[in-house]
C-alpha cells in the first residue's frame, strides 16, 4: 500500500492536467515516456504491441497512432508549436472550458480513472517481483543509466526513434 500511496500520488499529479480548466499543451523534442491512460486510447491491439513488446515509435509514427498532434521537423518544432497556441488561445475562455469538460466527460465514462488505479496497484506489485528486485539490486550495483541499458538490451535492442518496423 505504501508504493500504491506514492504511485497516486504521482498519477494524481499527472491527471491534474486532465482536470485543469484550460488545454494543456506539451512541445517534445526527443524521447516521451506515455502514460498507461494515454496508451489506452489508443485501442486494445497497439496498446498491448507497445505494452507488450516495449518497442519505440518515432514521433511521426506517434502523430500515425495518434499519441501527437503532428511531428514537425526539429527547426519548425517552435513555430508550429506556436501556431497551434494561438490558434487555441483565440477562442473564448469559457469556449475552451466548454469544449475540455464535454470531451473529458467521455474519457472519464471509459474508466480513466479505474484504469488509473489499476496501472499503480500493478506498477507496485511489479516492483515486489523477482524482477523487480533484480532490478533495483543491479541499479545499486551498477548505477542506474546502466541497469536500464541491460534491461533494454537483447531481446528488445530498442534504444533508438522506432522499433515499431514489422
Amino acid at each position: 500500500m505504501v508504493d500504491y500511496a506514492m504511485m497516486s500520488r504521482f498519477t494524481r499529479g499527472y491527471a491534474s492536467l486532465l482536470y485543469a480548466d484550460k488545454p494543456t499543451v506539451a512541445k517534445i523534442h526527443g524521447f516521451c515516456v506515455a502514460g498507461g491512460t494515454d496508451i489506452a486510447r489508443l485501442g486494445d491491439q497497439k496498446a498491448k504491441r507497445l505494452l507488450l513488446t516495449g518497442d519505440c515509435l518515432s514521433g511521426r509514427e506517434a502523430a500515425e497512432w495518434g499519441l501527437a498532434i503532428e511531428a514537425p521537423e526539429p527547426e519548425d518544432l517552435d513555430a508550429r508549436t506556436e501556431v497551434l497556441v494561438q490558434r487555441i488561445a483565440a477562442m473564448p475562455v469559457n469556449q475552451l472550458m466548454m469544449v475540455k469538460l464535454a470531451l473529458n466527460s467521455a474519457l472519464l465514462a471509459q474508466g480513466v480513472q479505474t484504469s488509473r488505479m489499476v496501472s499503480a496497484v500493478f506498477d507496485g506489485i511489479s516492483r515486489h517481483a523477482r524482477e523487480g528486485y533484480s532490478f533495483a539490486a543491479r541499479a545499486a550495483e551498477a548505477g542506474f543509466k546502466q541497469a536500464v541499458a541491460e534491461r533494454d538490451a537483447a531481446p528488445y535492442d530498442d534504444f533508438g526513434p522506432s522499433t515499431n518496423k514489422g
